[in-house]
């Protein structure tokens, strides 16, 4: 197997989560689940110590985050936390993961869960994850998620991509909509470097009426939630 240490993202992401983040332009998935950077090592943070091993059609993987305090603005500060995952190939291209993150805040305790499927035989995409976290993205807030994807590269170099994601929150017996958003993609590779994508994102949510795409918390920033599209232009050196 593979030990790696320093900032890198964590094993809850790097084996199952990223499954659903795949929208062709940035930060248009892997919005839902919980997963981020400096969220408890779940995604890409800092002082993360992670083992992966592969056992034929298995992946298994292991990270710690030891307590930092150089992320003084992120849930990272001062907490730890340890992430064991899995997947497997159950037939040719398609494979079932999980992972479970367990953190602390303080000297609360918190938690998320991940259960994913995927089928990937290069040319179609499919994706499916589940989250439920208790007290994982605040204290006193629990919630689940679903993230889908499901897209096409055709011969000719077009890939067509679509994401819907959704998020369910609960604070204080009351339960409310999170992140809840529709992607429709298109992506031109001109050579293997050199690639075009556009992307449309409907957001649900009536416009100036989206806090930071939560809905729980106090005094978050409200911003312009209209939908809203991406172009990108891509080149790998």
């Amino acid at each position: 197997g593979l030990f790696t240490f320093g900032r890198q993202n964590g094993a809850a992401f790097a084996t199952v989560g990223n499954w659903s983040d795949v929208a062709l332009t940035d930060g248009y998935s892997s919005n839902a689940l919980g997963t981020g950077p400096d969220m408890f090592g779940t995604q890409r943070g800092s002082d993360i110590l992670k083992y992966t091993g592969v056992f034929g059609p298995a992946t298994v993987a292991a990270s710690h985050k030891f307590t930092t305090t150089r992320d003084t603005a992120t849930e990272d500060k001062d907490n730890s936390a340890s992430t064991l995952a899995a997947s497997y190939e159950v037939v040719k291209n398609f494979s079932l993961g999980a992972a479970y993150t367990e953190g602390n805040r303080g000297d609360e305790n918190v938690d998320l869960w991940l259960a994913g499927a995927k089928y990937d035989d290069k040319a179609l995409y499919a994706a499916v994850v589940y989250a439920n976290g208790t007290d994982f993205l605040k204290s006193g807030v629990d919630h689940t998620a679903y993230e889908t994807a499901l897209g096409y590269t055709f011969v000719n170099g077009i890939t067509l991509m679509t994401t819907w994601e959704k998020q369910r929150i609960e604070q204080n017996g009351t339960k409310k909509d999170g992140y809840n958003a529709y992607t429709f993609g298109a992506k031109y590779a001109f050579t293997k470097a050199l690639s075009v994508a556009a992307e449309y994102r409907v957001n649900n949510r009536d416009k100036e009426d989206y806090g930071a795409f939560t809905e729980y918390g106090a005094g978050v920033t409200k911003v312009d939630s209209g939908d809203d599209f991406q172009l990108a232009v891509k080149y790998l050196f």
